[in-house]
């Protein structure tokens, strides 16, 4: 669909044109530019694993539900990074997100899917799958931990 999305020009960034093409073209899309946040007080090991007490704050670009039957489901967090194959810290970011969805929602990492992608390329991973790597790119990333 990133590919297809090309034919979306109305808008000024491209960014927008992929997002409103999905959201008039796809059944499963439900939300664009999702603000999401973490404040330090939320969870007690906050400042150890962030190295921070600063507010986490974020965008996710695409919001899709996929109903799986039986009161099952799947939410899938999607960030549209171009050149999505030499990315280094997306699935980092993703998880990052993942996180504060389930933060501010309650739904468990078990119901949330991750993912990148550009129009040649799409990464995916579940939250769960990312902890070690991810938590390696934190300290990398902020030099903490």
């Amino acid at each position: 669909m990133a590919k297809q999305s090309r034919i979306q020009t109305s808008l000024k960034e491209r960014h927008e044109n992929l997002q409103k093409f999905f959201l008039e073209n796809d059944r499963h899309t439900i939300s664009v530019e999702v603000p999401l946040w973490a404040e330090s007080n939320e969870f007690s090991d906050y400042t150890k694993c962030f190295g921070t007490c600063d507010a986490m704050t974020g965008h996710v670009d695409l919001l899709r539900y996929i109903p799986l039957g039986d009161r099952n489901f799947k939410v899938q967090i999607w960030d549209y990074k171009p050149g999505a194959y030499k990315e280094k810290y997306a699935m980092t970011q993703v998880f990052l997100y993942a996180f504060m969805l389930s933060l501010r929602t309650g739904i468990s990492f078990r119901n949330i899917e991750c993912g990148y992608f550009d129009e040649v390329d799409a990464f995916t991973f579940m939250p769960e799958q990312a902890n070690a790597k991810t938590l390696e790119q934190l300290k990398k990333a902020t030099g903490s931990m």
